[in-house]
């Protein structure tokens, strides 16, 4: 079944599309998935994995169903810079939102 969720213009807030902007960030799995607060304790980081388990991550994360929006993955972004930034640049790029005016605390996107 293909989640579907929050539009910010044309942009489908979906797994294949966070796959893709936090793939070079999916080593930080277990960060991401902490401060999306799904469970990530069963996920078993072998040499190998990190794609699949940040798969996983997203995939629980739509699961659970809370706060699903482009603010919250902002947000997380702006939680970790040093593990996620390049995610953040992906994230604002994919979404058509300029770095300079992007801020989970100041900027507000359509839910």
């Amino acid at each position: 079944m293909k989640q579907k969720h929050v539009l910010s213009g044309d942009k489908e807030l979906n797994l294949d599309a966070v796959t893709r902007i936090f793939g070079s960030s999916a080593h930080h799995y277990m960060l991401i998935g902490n401060g999306l607060g799904v469970r990530t304790a069963d996920l078993m980081p072998i040499p190998g994995t990190a794609d699949i388990n940040s798969r996983y991550v997203f995939q629980r994360w739509f699961e659970a169903n809370r706060n699903i929006s482009w603010n919250t993955l902002i947000k997380l972004c702006d939680n970790y810079p040093d593990e996620l930034g390049k995610a953040k640049s992906e994230l604002l790029k994919y979404i058509g939102q300029s770095p300079d005016s992007a801020s989970s605390d100041t900027q507000q996107l359509p839910n």
